[in-house]
């Protein structure tokens, strides 16, 4: 199953599926498998295995690592029997634990990519699990301007988004439809590109600034891509302040060459006059697991035609980012950037961007 271009599956969505028995006229039902230790538990009033997986890991998936030797492609399934492995929130001592077709405990790198094939037990990276009790389709429905949202998967809980999907959608909300950028006007020699554009921002490229990166941002071996946020912060004079999130999925092979990387898509239509001339652009890896919440604070200038005067106002903001993520830094992009250019490119010291 490549859903998000990896091989593999959720668990959750996937209880009531049948699994075929050591290739035999035998299937037996995955929720069934899990359940087998489940008798014991309740006696004792814990939470059975299969509880405690949907209570506390909705995005548990079992995949395989498209290691470079690539095994994958050349799996003998026949004859082939890999280690299972599964990778913790949080990696101590670069051990990665696992265990062979004998049930013997093994460890394998973290670092360093294993020779033989592996199944992983991981959190997925690239999808969001949201309540099927949340509204969003609901709203959509009545709004009529933002398009309905299909999920990939569905359980008795949760409607499973991608990432890259799921925050391009919320965009469509959280941005209004308002014109094209400030009033306009100016002389050839004072004029920014925004005044005359009716046209929405858009990312256009990225690509890191050297090896050093990569390697720190690189997930490892068991999981093949790179998963690129971008939180963009900007506030209204009245102090009204929103994100913007956007995601960007790069196979590692594509990001490791320090070439640039393609990532097109819709930010907003920048009203100087609404959104002062300053927004912060910051950018991480985003890893599964736990979270922990950051404030990032920047100020943006408002100018008052009327009366001819300028007011700089400071923001702040707390947003939730995953603990386990690399940060990539930020940068402030301002309304009067990329005056002659098709774009104007901005670098965090990690990595560069163009904005277009």
């Amino acid at each position: 199953m490549r859903f998000d271009n990896d091989v593999n599956f959720l668990l959750i969505p996937h209880l009531r599926d049948n699994i075929l028995i050591n290739n035999r006229d035998s299937y037996l039902n995955l929720s069934s498998l899990l359940q087998l230790e489940s008798s014991s538990n309740k006696r004792s009033g814990e939470m059975s295995l299969l509880d405690s997986i949907q209570a506390y890991y909705p995005l548990i998936q079992i995949a395989v690592s498209e290691l470079e030797e690539g095994l994958t492609e050349g799996w003998d399934v026949q004859g082939q029997e890999p280690i299972i492995a599964y990778v913790p929130t949080n990696i101590v001592n670069d051990i990665i634990p696992a265990f062979n077709n004998q049930g013997e405990y093994v460890e394998l790198s973290a670092s360093n990519s294993p020779k033989e094939l592996v199944i992983i037990i991981s959190e997925n990276e690239r999808v969001i699990e949201v309540s099927r009790n949340n509204q969003i389709n609901n709203f959509r429905a009545l709004n009529g301007r933002c398009p309905i949202l299909d999920p990939v998967f569905q359980s008795n809980e949760y409607d499973y988004f991608l990432k890259t999907e799921y925050y391009d959608a919320l965009a469509c909300e959280l941005i209004p439809i308002d014109g094209g950028g400030g009033s306009g006007g100016g002389t050839p020699q004072n004029y920014c590109n925004r005044d005359r554009s009716t046209s929405k921002d858009r990312t256009y490229r990225l690509k890191l600034n050297s090896s050093t990166v990569y390697k720190d941002a690189k997930d490892g071996w068991f999981n093949n891509d790179l998963e690129f946020r971008v939180d963009i912060l900007f506030g209204q004079k009245n102090g009204t302040i929103s994100n913007l999130t956007k995601y960007f999925d790069a196979k590692q092979k594509d990001v490791k060459d320090l070439q640039w990387l393609n990532i097109d898509a819709e930010l907003v239509n920048w009203n100087i006059e609404t959104y002062g001339d300053a927004m912060l652009f910051t950018w991480l890896e985003d890893d599964a697991g736990g979270t922990t919440k950051n404030t990032f604070n920047w100020s943006s200038k408002f100018e008052d035609k009327e009366a001819g005067t300028t007011e700089t106002v400071g923001f702040s903001s707390e947003i939730t980012i995953p603990k386990s993520h690399y940060p990539f830094g930020q940068s402030i992009v301002e309304y009067c950037d990329n005056k002659n250019g098709a774009y104007y490119t901005y670098n965090t010291g990690r990595l560069q961007f163009q904005i277009k």
